[in-house]
């Protein structure tokens, strides 16, 4: 996980997401202990994948289900995850995110995201 954030800081995003990749290729969501908590390394993959245009990776890892804990325990991925959701056009998920993350701290950008996705449904057909 250290070498994740060494790479961006550095800003080798190729090589942290390879590496973001290895982690999570040996994530299990049976019993699955490591080093690397499981927000953290959601977190950063979501940072990563977000940095490099793949926004589609995240949503294939946490497999099409966002972990549980909500956003209380994990607000840092689901900031993240709102976003790329929103990237890949899937607003009808990423707008009640941006919601229950504004509820929980009332950012600016959570009420951007929230307002970004309302107009967005009220133009599709």
């Amino acid at each position: 996980m250290n070498l994740v954030l060494a790479y961006v800081k550095e800003g080798r995003l190729a090589d942290a997401k390879r590496q973001v990749d290895a982690l999570l290729s040996l994530r299990r969501p049976e019993g699955w202990t490591s080093y690397a908590l499981e927000a953290s390394l959601l977190e950063a993959a979501c940072l990563v994948n977000h940095a490099v245009g793949r926004d589609a990776d995240t949503l294939r890892a946490v497999d099409q289900t966002p972990p549980g804990g909500g956003v209380p325990q994990m607000p840092g991925f689901y900031a993240c995850f709102a976003s790329s959701l929103e990237q890949l056009g899937r607003c009808d998920r990423a707008l009640p995110l941006y919601e229950r993350l504004y509820q929980w701290a009332p950012q600016p950008e959570y009420a951007r995201g929230a307002q970004r996705c309302r107009d967005a449904e009220s133009r599709a057909p």
